[in-house]
């Protein structure tokens, strides 16, 4: 005898029972993979622009653990709607931040990051571990993967780029409060809140209608009609001041 096995003594039924090993151990690793790949398009469809932030911060395996943990915290919590007291302090808490950025950009930016918190707490999104933010993603993903891109630049930045990146932190935090005042009012905001960010494409069709009235002198009626003066100087000024508030873009030329 030299030692070696000769396969044809085995027992069929142990070939058997090893395909069965086989067979039943590959089902196991693709149906594995297959859950893997399903969770992961589930939270990338979930989370959109938080996912791919969270995922290219701390790596795919940790961060899709983080935000089935946020997803199952989220249930956990039962929001509220705001009474008119706390909604009116909230926004005059946050009008008064927009027209601190010209004494302090970068101050007037950190307090809007805080005021968001401060309103989602109002709210009921309350962490027990991690951030309120956390929270918020769940429902606001877009909204919160944005905030956290300008705050991260902010913190990079310096000198004239530091201005910039405070005025799109403020235009982050501003639109993410202003959805959650929004909701917490039952709609009452939500209405309020459509009506600004309209002026600024209103002022800015306004800025064409110089153009479109020049085409046309032979009709002084309808010029008098379109182009009424008290509408027109408040235009011009207008295209200096897109989506952020008036004092941020008078302040930006000095800062640079």
């Amino acid at each position: 005898m030299d030692g070696t096995i000769d396969i044809t003594m085995i027992d069929p039924v142990w070939w058997i029972v090893l395909g069965v090993v086989v067979v039943v151990l590959g089902a196991l690793l693709i149906w594995w993979a297959r859950r893997r790949a399903y969770r992961s398009e589930r939270l990338r469809g979930q989370f959109r622009s938080e996912y791919d932030r969270t995922t290219s911060a701390t790596g795919r395996k940790e961060a899709e653990a983080d935000l089935e943990r946020r997803t199952a915290r989220r249930g956990e919590v039962e929001l509220s709607d705001l009474d008119a007291d706390d909604a009116e302090r909230l926004q005059h808490d946050l009008d008064e931040l927009l027209r601190s950025f010209v004494d302090g950009p970068r101050g007037a930016a950190l307090g809007m990051a805080q005021q968001v918190g401060r309103v989602a707490a109002a709210r009921g999104y309350l962490a027990t571990e991690g951030s309120v933010l956390d929270l918020v993603s769940v429902d606001h993903p877009e909204q919160v993967a944005a905030l956290r891109r300008s705050e991260a630049a902010m913190e990079r930045a310096s000198g004239a780029d530091l201005t910039e990146a405070s005025r799109q932190t403020i235009l982050d935090a501003r639109a993410l409060t202003h959805r959650l005042l929004a909701e917490g009012r039952a709609g009452h905001l939500e209405v309020q809140g459509l009506e600004r960010p309209p002026a600024a494409p209103q002022d800015r069709t306004a800025t064409q209608d110089p153009t479109s009235t020049q085409d046309n002198p032979p009709a002084p009626a309808s010029q008098a009609r379109s182009d009424p003066p008290p509408t027109r100087q408040p235009m011009s000024d207008a295209p200096a001041d897109p989506p952020p508030p008036p004092a941020p873009d008078r302040e930006d030329p000095s800062v640079g």
